[in-house]
């Protein structure tokens, strides 16, 4: 990871530091944009990490292991999710595994796509 970080990031000094700066190359690859969760999605994959922090926790059970699934099924094979603390889906899927806190990896698996 140490390659990674100095290779796009940068420390930042004066009022930024103790934040790091993202080089402009980098941040070209990287689309931001409002996605509706309970719609189709533009986007189709794969992807190695989702960040969908502090999200879930507002739709019932049902609602959650329908989007654990959707996310598994645009994860490339030990793709990462990240999540906020209080959500979790352990007791929805098996397709994922925690790894750290709030960051789970996709198990392998012979799953069909979830789009």
């Amino acid at each position: 990871m140490g390659d990674r970080l100095q290779r796009w990031f940068r420390k930042g000094t004066g009022i930024h530091k103790g934040k790091a700066k993202v080089l402009s190359e980098l941040q070209e690859l990287i689309a931001f944009r409002k996605l509706n969760l309970m719609e189709s999605w533009p986007m189709k994959g794969p992807f190695d990490v989702i960040f969908c922090r502090n999200v879930l926790i507002y739709f019932d059970k049902p609602t959650q292991k329908k989007l654990f699934e959707r996310f598994a099924g645009i994860l490339v094979q030990e793709g990462h999710l990240f999540i906020g603390h209080s959500e979790s889906p352990m007791d929805l899927t098996d397709r994922f595994t925690l790894i750290g806190q709030s960051i789970y990896k996709k198990n392998r698996c012979n799953y069909s796509p979830l789009r």
